[in-house]
């Protein structure tokens, strides 16, 4: 199996199904978190007089629309940052990259308590995580011990000082 930039990918069309399946045990979950965040996603605004008048309208609804990327973390991780993958051995882009190509709107990252539901999440605006130049500045590189990949991570407090966060669980600590 070959990236999209002719690299030998790593991962194995069994090993992504795997983990698509296991990540896929917490739609409930993921939907759970949309509906606490829909407050901060949808508008609504009082119609004038006149558009209530002539249009039967009462109130107008906007929605921020946009696409949601999702990394949900095993139960046994203990750390709790927004981690990126920023390298691969392969060459293969990375999260980092489309992000800062400006691909996505939104970024839930979630800790799994267990088998379907989650600890702790953050929902993360990444049109405000890019505002920031977070994701354009140096970081230090943390390798994987196969050497394969690499991650850079953005602490909870920084993301919360550049107002990238929209809402998080209740259970993410500062």
């Amino acid at each position: 199996m070959t990236d999209s930039k002719g690299g030998e990918m790593k991962l194995s069309l069994e090993e992504w199904t795997r983990d698509k399946t296991w990540a896929d045990r917490y739609v409930p979950a993921i939907r759970e978190v949309i509906d606490k965040v829909a407050s901060k996603i949808v508008n609504i605004q009082v119609a004038t007089a006149q558009e209530d008048a002539e249009n039967a309208t009462d109130y107008i609804i906007t929605l921020e629309t946009g696409t949601i990327a999702c990394r949900i973390r095993r139960p046994n991780c203990n750390f709790r940052d927004l981690t990126l993958r920023a390298w691969r051995s392969s060459g293969a882009k990375t999260e980092l990259e489309k992000i800062k190509e400006g691909h996505g709107k939104y970024y839930l990252y979630a800790w799994a308590k267990d088998a379907d539901t989650f600890a702790d999440w953050i929902f993360v605006d990444l049109d405000k995580f890019r505002e920031s130049k977070l994701p354009f500045r140096n970081r230090t590189l943390i390798k994987n011990p196969d050497g394969t990949t690499g991650f850079i991570n953005f602490k909870i407090p920084e993301l919360l000082y550049w107002n990238c966060i929209i809402k998080r669980g209740l259970d993410v600590e500062d």
